[in-house]
């Protein structure tokens, strides 16, 4: 036939459908919570809770923050969601009874919330510093609704500590942005707000902590700063606020931390500083200080495995030596909290016990230094990060624990006595599953779809292999969790497979049961149920060395295809649940000269695909599972050279009865440019090139797939460009605009013709920054339709995996690695472009 050549630039309107998603949300296949909390707590001036922590919230992960009454019940339907990537750096009240909170999203930014939950300075915040990686920032709050906040440095600067102060409307009253307090390197920054609405700021520089005064307006109102020298090389500086118009300033050196006591002039009231805590390796971090009710001074200090308590009474005298050991009688501690000062001159501390039984404990230490310890719990659940507050005669708890399939946050209220009024061993606040997910891949069913994933405790790193099946309308067969595939006591090691044949399902997995590693298949139902062994069936004959694995299905059967020792491949071919080549076939011999690893071993009937040491190989075979004659027994390798270009990437493309090559290749013309170049070819079965191998014109997001007769090249750069193929003839090319798209990340995952002649694709791209998976039509006249709901996935870990079948696309997406989503795609109806328009029944007269 003569070859005919068309050229048919097709600009097409884009058309809108109905929408085409499966169900409104996705479904959620598996969540984890996976709740963190880094002890970000408040406690309001009437004894409520306001606290921050991460969570998963149904796939959905970010920070929230949640308010609760006196006793943990919520003031708030449901937690509001925070807007940052990072979490807060503070929390603090404002004189009218609102809250603002320091967190991070492309900049220092702070957000100002009022008790029912309405976010006053709109939902993003006021900027206040373009620095948010490894900052450690301050927060205090004036009397007029406004707040303080002070960071170290804005990362074009150096690391030099900054202050802006912004009013109840959240201007800002330091201009143009803020304050720079120190023209060096300076770090570790506290706050503390005095009576006239002026604010004590302590920095740190080399061995040394500063103390200035400053208004709102960013002046210094004490002629030098207030210095207190260290032996440490950059020391912490924490203030306590006294009532006598008086405050405190702790400062760590190297083995100890040292009190001194000023007024609000920055002169010291003591003769000289308290040595408060003597010990190595001092976390000045995680140094404070509270009052007590009669001008004296708790303060608690962390080392490597201590913790310490020092009282420093109003006159500036040590009440308890050289400080308490907290973890005398107790063991290692996994964190404590501030000290909570009593009535009586003593204090309570909460800690948690590192060694078991892990509990949660009150430490009451009374005015002579004299311990006594409260059990709040008695699980061996891991335990940390507790906080804790005093409100009139009652204290509130929180705390992070783990279990091995659940972690969040428990509360406790204990009364004066000690006594726990919450459930025992504590309320769960926010508590949910915790675990990790990976490895998502799905297989379309007539009846819906199946969907594998590895996942395992969050300590944990040997994983288990598990299955879930949904039918069309959203329904599952298992019980949550899904169904774990791999045998009790194994774990998963090499490859997992699903695949579908009408309503059966097979899973192909990997494990290793002892010191044993296997290849294993097991087949289920169309109600879930196992139709082979517990455990299943093992893949190979007995010591075979089982590498890469495909399974595959063809008019009815299943083919299990693999490699043994990356010399040889296998196979096995089943009807049902029936093995019909006995414990599996050899299918090809080993390469006589071409060595190295055998992997993307593929079979589409009746072409063979693999790589051999990243080298593209073919076969052709028959029923029989034998190579035909015309092939190699070992297989037909493709070129690795193209003119001057080494191969980097193909594809195989099974096209009627022929297998469709498509090569690219690569160049270093220089040390900073590549030249990439594609070029293709088809082989019959009888292992003939079809034509030659020839140059593509292509950039590198193509996809390849069939439309009818016809073998379709797409091609996407600032438009979607699909060369057509009849047979071996080239046929035209046409031009698609694709509006919402972007070149970078593009990637067409999947496509399939559907019943009534549109073309579903199933694309990988970016939006905003982001990937995110579209799907689309292209309908019959070449014109570009996309539904209503064009936006499958946003976020989350890409690309995701992806099946057809029919009229149907499955997707299933893992994100945060906490959760595994799916959702499907149909055609509901097409668009009504022009009938005139171009298409391959009017532009392609080879076809007629």
């Amino acid at each position: 036939m003569k070859k005919l050549v068309f050229l048919c630039v097709l600009l097409a309107a884009v058309g809108m459908l109905s929408a085409e998603l499966a169900w409104p949300e996705p479904v959620t296949v598996v969540n984890y919570e996976n709740v963190r909390y880094s002890g970000h707590s408040l406690q309001t001036s009437d004894g409520c809770h306001l606290l921050v922590w991460w969570q998963n919230d149904n796939a959905v992960p970010g920070y929230k923050l949640g308010f609760y009454d006196q006793q943990y019940q919520p003031l708030w339907d449901t937690p509001l969601a925070i807007p940052t990537p990072i979490g807060s750096y503070g929390l603090v009240e404002t004189s009218d009874q609102a809250f603002v909170i320091l967190c991070a999203r492309s900049g220092l930014r702070l957000l100002k919330i009022s008790r029912t939950g309405e976010f006053l300075w709109g939902p993003q915040g006021t900027l206040v510093s373009s620095l948010w990686m490894d900052t450690i920032a301050s927060l205090a709050a004036d009397h007029n609704g406004g707040v303080y906040v002070s960071w170290s440095g804005d990362g074009y600067e150096g690391e030099r500590c900054a202050i802006q102060h912004l009013d109840a409307s959240g201007a800002p009253t330091m201009s143009p942005n803020y304050v720079i307090i120190e023209d060096s390197n300076s770090w570790y920054s506290d706050l503390m707000i005095l009576p006239d609405d002026s604010v004590l700021v302590c920095w740190s520089v080399r061995y040394m902590v500063r103390v200035q005064r400053m208004n709102y307006s960013g002046q210094f109102m004490w002629p030098q700063p207030l210095s207190v020298a260290s032996t440490n090389n950059i020391p912490i500086g924490k203030f306590c606020a006294l009532a006598d118009s008086s405050f405190a300033l702790c400062v760590d050196h190297d083995s100890s931390v040292d009190v001194q006591r000023y007024d609000f002039s920055g002169a010291a009231l003591w003769p000289q500083p308290v040595t408060a805590i003597s010990a190595n390796w001092i976390n000045g971090l995680k140094l404070r200080a509270v009052p007590g009710p009669d001008n004296s001074i708790f303060v608690t200090a962390e080392t490597n495995n201590t913790e310490y308590l020092q009282k420093i009474d109003a006159a500036g005298v040590a009440q308890y030596g050289a400080g308490i050991d907290l973890t005398t009688g107790i063991g290692y501690l996994d964190g404590i909290s501030q000290a909570i000062p009593d009535a009586a001159g003593g204090c309570v501390v909460v800690a948690c016990v590192y060694d078991n039984p892990r509990d949660v404990i009150a430490i009451q230490v009374s005015a002579a230094g004299d311990m006594v310890v409260y059990e709040i719990t008695n699980t061996s659940n891991d335990k940390r990060i507790p906080t804790a507050h005093g409100y009139g005669n009652f204290i509130g708890i929180e705390w992070y624990e783990h279990e091995t399939w659940r972690r969040g946050i428990k509360v406790q209220v204990l009364d004066q006595q000690f006594q726990p009024q919450l459930a025992a061993n504590g309320m769960e606040l926010v508590y949910g599953g915790s675990g990790k997910v990976k490895d998502v891949m799905t297989s379309a069913r007539s009846d819906g779809s199946a969907v594998i994933w590895d996942q395992a405790p969050l300590s944990s790193s040997n994983w288990d292999l598990y299955l879930q099946i949904h039918t069309t309308d959203g329904q599952p067969l298992f019980a949550d969790g899904g169904f774990k595939v791999n045998r009790p006591e194994s774990f998963r090691n090499g490859q997992s497979l699903v695949c579908c044949n009408d309503n059966l399902t097979m899973v192909v997995w990997g494990e290793q049961l002892g010191s044993v590693v296997s290849k294993r298949y097991q087949i289920f139902d169309a109600a879930g149920n196992i139709l082979l062994p517990e455990g299943g069936l093992q893949i190979g004959t007995g010591g075979q060395n089982v590498g890469w694995v495909n399974v595959s299905t063809s008019l009815g059967y299943w083919y299990i295809i693999w490699s043994s020792s990356h010399t040889t491949i296998w196979g096995q071919k089943i009807s049902g649940i029936i093995p019909l080549w006995g414990d599996g076939i050899q299918i090809t011999q080993p390469h006589p000269t071409i060595t190295g690893y055998m992997r993307n071993i593929k079979l589409e009937w009746p072409w063979l695909t693999w790589s051999l040491g990243g080298i593209p190989m073919l076969a052709c075979i028959n029923s029989n599972g034998a190579v035909v004659s015309g092939f190699p027994q070992w297989g037909m390798n493709m070129p690795m050279q193209y003119g001057s270009g080494l191969l980097y990437r193909h594809t195989f493309t099974v096209y009627e009865d022929k297998l469709h090559v498509l090569m690219g290749y690569y160049e270093e013309i220089g040390p900073d440019w590549v030249d990439y170049s594609f070029a293709h070819t088809m082989i019959n079965r009888q292992g003939d090139y079809v034509f030659p191998i020839e140059e593509l014109l292509l950039g590198g997001n193509y996809n390849v797939y069939i439309w009818d007769e016809f073998l379709c090249i797409g091609d996407y750069g600032d438009h979607y460009i699909v060369h057509m193929y009849l047979q071996e003839q080239f046929m035209c090319t046409l031009t698609i605009s694709i509006p919402v798209l972007y070149n970078d990340g593009w990637d067409v995952l999947g496509a399939n013709l559907l019943s009534n002649g549109d073309l579903l694709m199933i694309v990988n791209g970016y939006m905003n920054g982001s990937p995110a998976l579209w799907h689309m039509f292209i309908t019959p006249q070449w014109q570009m339709a996309l539904p209503d709901n064009y936006m499958v996935f946003a976020g989350g870990n890409f690309p995701p995996s992806v099946s057809l079948l029919g009229d149907r696309a499955w997707v299933a997406l893992e994100r945060s690695a906490a959760a595994v989503l799916l959702q499907g795609v149909t055609s509901a109806n097409t668009a009504n472009p022009d009938p005139g328009s171009p298409g391959p029944g009017n532009a392609l007269p080879g076809k007629l």
